[in-house]
């Protein structure tokens, strides 16, 4: 009997060694087919049930948790068309999401409670944004990296929110926390309709202009101006001469034109300065914004088209940040000075992945190059 049970366990050993090493073959083989898009892309049903219950498991929105949004329309983008890079998502009621179209990116780039997210007319910042996140997608396909474990965490648990995962060993294994400062404009100021009256004829404010006058907006410094008559979100005579003022040569020195409207973001923190405000231009670093923010400062970002050479400059006005057991991660509030549109929280230069079997951290970007920090009444 005793021969008979030693027999029968080697027996079963054999059949589970075998059954291990096919598993391993397996997953060699699967990892040498070196198809990211196959095991790594998202489907649009994937993303309709993310988009649906988007408020249900990052706790972002800041509507009902309870309450499932409805879906206006989905528009995939990316160079590539058979394999879209990210999806854009539109919302009946209003508001919008960017889901990643690939796991090993976080899975949202981007989201608002307010407007509508279109392709068409869509400033140039925006479309830099969207240039710049599909180029990382497509640099993660191409070679092959794997996923932060981390990031693998945030699609189990956006494919399945109702399940979240347990850790071992841990008191709260759903526990979640969320900070949320700002937004902290109330501004929804643009370029053109009306608050362009006294540029030149059919010249835009120009974007420096108005993320300048949202932040001296927001602190209602200098005295001497009369704030109260510059509305949140609509061109008054005041404030129209106002952001008039700022182009001129004594201040951003704008060029005109009836195509675009431009200065040197080199003179904007002279520009703040020369109203009375302390003011500070250097190199993007996030750390930074994110110490701004917290400190109840909006701060102001610049970006450039490296082929065009075309820029923008807009307002970062806001941070969530969301942590749970398994991961942790934060978003941007960005004012494009666009009035309301694509005005959002945004994933920016946090990016991670694996890469010959190590964690590596991309804090690099392109995307962003100066921003004025520290800007306050001195």
């Amino acid at each position: 009997m005793k021969i008979n049970l030693l027999i029968t366990f080697f027996i079963i050993l054999f059949f589970l060694g075998c059954q291990s090493n096919i598993e391993n073959e397996t997953i060699k083989n699967i990892q040498s087919d070196n198809l990211p898009e196959k095991f790594f892309s998202v489907d649009s049903n994937l993303v309709v049930g993310i988009a649906q219950r988007l408020n249900r498991y990052t706790l972002i929105s800041t509507k009902s948790i309870h309450q499932e949004k409805e879906i206006k329309n989905i528009v995939s983008y990316g160079k590539e068309r058979s394999l879209p890079t990210l999806y854009i998502v539109n919302y009946e009621s209003k508001g919008f999401s960017i889901i990643s179209a690939d796991k090993r990116v976080y899975p949202i780039l981007g989201f608002s409670d307010e407007g509508e997210f279109s392709l068409d007319n869509a400033p140039e910042v925006v479309t830099l944004w969207l240039e710049w996140v599909s180029e990382h997608i497509t640099r993660c396909r191409n070679q092959n990296f794997q996923p932060d474990p981390m990031i693998t965490s945030m699609w189990n648990s956006a494919e399945c929110p109702e399940k979240p995962l347990k850790m071992v060993n841990c008191d709260d294994p759903d526990h979640t926390s969320q900070i949320v400062k700002g937004p902290y404009l109330k501004t929804s100021w643009n370029q053109r309709n009306n608050y362009n009256k006294y540029c030149p004829t059919n010249c835009p404010v120009g974007c420096t202009a108005v993320a300048i006058g949202q932040i001296m907006r927001f602190w209602e410094y200098p005295k001497s101006y009369n704030w109260a008559a510059m509305s949140f979100n609509n061109a008054t005579d005041v404030t129209a001469r106002f952001l008039a003022e700022l182009g001129n040569k004594d201040h951003l020195n704008m060029d005109y034109t009836p195509n675009g409207s431009s200065a040197r973001n080199t003179v904007l923190d002279n520009v703040l300065r020369g109203y009375g405000y302390n003011a500070s231009r250097e190199k993007y670093n996030y750390a930074k914004v994110k110490s701004e923010i917290f400190s109840g400062r909006p701060v102001i970002l610049s970006g450039v088209n490296q082929v065009s050479g075309s820029g923008h400059a807009w307002v970062c006005d806001g941070i969530q940040i969301y942590n749970s057991t398994m991961y942790s991660y934060s978003m941007l509030h960005m004012n494009f000075g666009n009035s309301e549109k694509y005005n959002g929280y945004y994933q920016l230069d946090n990016w991670s992945y694996i890469e010959d079997g190590k964690l590596i951290f991309d804090y690099t970007t392109n995307f962003f190059h100066r921003m004025i920090i520290s800007i306050y009444p001195k």
